[in-house]
């Protein structure tokens, strides 16, 4: 794991947790978190693409609005 890290949540260790408890309250911040990645590294690659199909056809960066966010995931 040396890459950039794409997203974060907090999950509070809680007075009583057991393995178990703390590994569940993980899991559903996983289980929310994971698709939402997802879907910024696809939209990422879609504006990527879009900058590259620009570039070869000699459209301009910013002259399509979709190509005027950071590429930077």
């Amino acid at each position: 794991d040396t890459g950039p890290i794409l997203g974060q949540a907090r999950v509070p260790v809680l007075p009583g947790d057991t393995p178990e408890s703390l590994h569940a309250r993980i899991q559903e911040q996983e289980h929310t978190l994971y698709p939402a990645m997802i879907a910024r590294v696809l939209e990422r690659w879609h504006d990527l693409i879009l900058l590259l199909a620009g570039k070869q056809s000699g459209l301009l960066p910013g002259e399509d609005d979709r190509m005027t966010d950071s590429l930077v995931l």
